[in-house]
This record gives structure tokens, sequence and C-alpha cells, in this order.
């Protein structure tokens, strides 16, 4: 069974490496702005993690686990992947155009940016945003599970 579930998860992955590589899609997705070239990533990410989900869990799967993934890949995208935020190329020197700044922690600095928050001190967008993205995540998973949780917690503070 798990060498079963192994290669079906190996197909997928192989398909949607071999699809998201190709020139086409790359000569695409390169003009376009940050923000649009990381929708359009997510927008295949999407549909892959529902293909996955559906594909090797079955019926049990739904878009409420698509969701949560999404929304905690974009929390380990600000902090695990390189950061190319204005804050941290504020930092290093670094000058990056295009859709190499195709990043979560940049779109959610650009977007911080772009309601009033200027997050100078990067806490925001590295911290904060995270934070909230996983217990949005959870929130999503299991409603009922994290609103017990999150009470049982209020109650000890």
């Amino acid at each position: 069974m798990f060498r079963g579930l192994v290669f079906k998860v190996a197909v997928v992955v192989g398909l949607f490496g071999l699809i998201m590589s190709r020139r086409q899609v790359l000569d695409w997705v390169a003009p376009m702005t940050s923000m649009d070239a990381l929708a359009v990533w997510y927008i295949a990410y999407a549909i892959f993690l529902s293909v996955l989900g559906f594909y090797v869990i079955g019926a049990h799967w739904n878009l409420r686990y698509t969701v949560a993934l999404l929304l905690i890949t974009w929390a380990l995208g600000i902090v695990l992947y390189f950061p190319i935020s204005s804050y941290s190329t504020g930092i290093t020197g670094a000058q990056l155009t295009g859709v190499e700044s195709s990043t979560e922690d940049y779109v959610t600095m650009s977007a911080l940016n772009s309601i009033g928050i200027n997050d100078s001190t990067g806490i925001i967008t590295y911290a904060v945003v995270p934070f909230l993205l996983i217990l949005i995540s959870g929130l999503v998973i299991a409603p009922n599970l994290f609103s017990r949780i999150f009470k049982a917690g209020m109650g000890r503070a």
C-alpha cells in the first residue's frame, strides 16, 4: 500500500514539474508582474494539490485541505525561501526585477505597503503573517477543534 502511495505522489509531482518547467509556461510567466506570476503559480499549485489529494487520498480529500495547504505553503514560503522583500533587499543590496521577485515575502510586504503598513523591521512580514496564516489554516482544516483549542488556551490566560 505504501509503495502505491509513493508511486502516485511521484507521478503527480513529476507531471507537475514537467508542465511547470516547459518553455511555453516560463515564457508566458516571464513578463508578468510579481503578483501576477505568483497568482499563476498558486493557481497551478492549487490544481496540483487537488489532483494529488483526490488521486492519492480519494473521496476524503476536500477543498478545505487544498486551501489550508496553500496557506501553509505561503507561510513557509515567507520564512524558508530566500527573502526578496524590500526589507531583505534593503539590507543585502540585491536588486531584482520581474518574475524573480515573485516570492511570498515580496508580495506580502508589497501588499502591506499598499495598505499603508511600512514593515521596516520585517517583523510583520516574516513573523506575524506566517503565524496568522498557520492559525488560519488550522481553522480551515478543523474549525471545531481549532475553536476548542483556542477557547481552552484563552481560558488559561
